[in-house]
């Protein structure tokens, strides 16, 4: 069945996993900055959680989603579309490596 697009709009062929608490929420405030790698609103971490799960999104043809849940807390989506091209595949249709570790080096790498 439809799946929510990145807007929220139902959209055939999409998948979207969503994952809602009722924590604190989400800082009002530099939102988008929360999947910058190193940035992070707590006293422990790295800040590249958000950022790792971003980039693993936009790589397999995806979008990660932040939120505030009604009546408090936070909602996170994962938006999953169709896949121009397999998994694990360039522009070029070339095998990719998309080794967690070296996507997060990549990820340290072109911030610093």
């Amino acid at each position: 069945g439809p799946g929510k697009d990145k807007d929220g709009n139902l959209e055939e062929n999409v998948v979207t996993l969503t994952i809602e608490d009722n924590g604190g929420g989400l800082p009002k405030d530099d939102r988008e900055q929360l999947t910058e790698p190193y940035v992070t609103m707590r006293t422990k971490g790295t800040g590249l959680g958000l950022a790792i799960v971003k980039k693993i999104m936009e790589d397999h043809n995806g979008h990660l989603l932040l939120e505030d849940r009604d009546g408090g807390g936070a909602r996170v989506s994962l938006v999953f579309y169709p896949m121009e091209q397999p998994a694990g595949t360039g522009p070029d249709g070339e095998e990719e490596d998309r080794d967690p570790m070296k996507v997060a080096t990549s990820l340290m790498t072109n911030r610093l």
